[in-house]
């Protein structure tokens, strides 16, 4: 498997346990010292992030429009909808893009592993509808 490959399978990976709710997996694929830089929380360290988000998610339902990797970077960016009902049982749903930055990846054979995940969407809409979920 090339390398962009490799990446490109992490980030289906990662999504495929976003949708499950299963924050266990999510976090095996970051880095240990990986972060999230979340509209909401700022730049926050990869298992405080995902604990966060468990805490304040009912479930998450997921459809991937496109995962998109870089040619020239270690990079994927993933655009997808995302349907998030909260602990109240509100549903927020919007399109959002996630991108992927990885790690160096050493020759041994293990697997890419997320350094860094940026999270793209518009919050105004999201803030007027259910505000800080997270506070």
């Amino acid at each position: 498997m090339t390398p962009i490959h490799a990446r490109v399978d992490i980030v289906h990976r990662y999504l495929r346990a976003l949708d499950a709710g299963d924050t266990g997996e999510i976090v095996t694929l970051f880095h240990p010292a990986g972060e999230v830089i979340s509209p909401f929380l700022g730049r926050v360290p990869t298992t405080g992030f995902f604990a966060k988000l468990a805490e304040s998610s009912l479930r998450s339902d997921i459809t991937v429009h496109d995962v998109l990797p870089s040619l020239t970077e270690p990079r994927v960016a993933a655009y997808f909808h995302y349907g998030w009902t909260l602990r109240d049982g509100s549903v927020v749903e919007f399109d959002c893009c996630d991108i992927f930055d990885f790690a160096p990846q050493p020759d041994d054979g293990t697997p890419p592993q997320i350094a860094t995940m940026t999270i793209i969407y518009d919050t105004a809409p999201v803030r007027a509808a259910v505000g800080d979920k997270y506070a």
